[in-house]
């Protein structure tokens, strides 16, 4: 029975030894090094280069056919004074036909509208296309907007500026939590134009003197441009 005590004793033993020469063998994880978010965002203003003109025809008639032919024959007409200048884009936008009622509900007569399109990057071209026409449509709207062309043109011209601004910016963040340098562990790019609104102008009746007037002056606003640079940095 001693024996038996004793050998089972000296197992445990050994056994003990072993787990204590794994643990005290084994070394301890370092602490990870901090990780910090950061976004840097570079924009610039930049001159709207397509301009969008709308212009209209309004009539009134007996009939809806007969408002019809006569909205079909002045968009026509329009449409060869304009012609087809290299980079004009000429389209027919909304037409609409609608009755007109007297005092006791009864239809007087049909009324109409219908729309011819500009769209160009010459603005200059848009605005003397649209004097051809100004004794027969009126100018309804006026809308500038950045094409897609010069929105990457700027985009890329801007990236330069917010990458050095993302690197100075880590390495403020680094400094002023007492670290001497950083690494990029991950990097988001986006980029944004804001929308132009459409510039409205007060729908104007069709006026036979209206060729007689100054021509069309046209003048595009600017539109913000953006680039945001947003990622991850280790902290060292």
């Amino acid at each position: 029975m001693v024996c038996v005590l004793r050998s089972r004793l000296a197992d445990v033993m050994v056994l003990g030894l072993v787990v204590f020469g794994v643990c005290s063998g084994s070394s301890v994880a370092a602490p990870s090094a901090p990780v910090a978010e950061i976004s840097a965002t570079v924009s610039a203003e930049v001159q709207q280069d397509q301009v969008q003109i709308v212009l209209s025809a309004q009539v009134q008639d007996d009939s809806a056919a007969a408002v019809n032919q006569r909205l079909t024959e002045m968009i026509d007409q329009a449409k060869s004074r304009i012609g087809n200048p290299s980079g004009l884009r000429v389209s027919t936008g909304n037409v609409q036909t609608y009755p007109r009622y007297d005092d006791n509900g009864k239809i007087s007569g049909w009324q109409g509208r219908a729309d011819l399109v500009l769209r160009s990057n010459d603005v200059s071209l848009s605005a003397s296309s649209a004097d051809k026409v100004a004794d027969l449509l009126a100018l309804s709207g006026v809308s500038f907007s950045l094409s897609d062309q010069a929105r990457r043109a700027e985009q890329s011209r801007l990236m330069d500026s917010v990458a050095h601004a993302f690197r100075e910016k880590a390495t403020t963040t680094a400094r002023v939590f007492g670290y001497s340098s950083f690494s990029i562990q991950s990097l988001n790019i986006s980029d944004s134009g804001e929308m132009s609104m459409p510039r409205p102008f007060v729908m104007a009746a069709v006026a036979s003197d209206r060729a007689e007037k100054a021509g069309l002056t046209l003048v595009p606003d600017v539109q913000t441009v953006s680039v945001t640079v947003s990622g991850l940095i280790e902290l060292r």
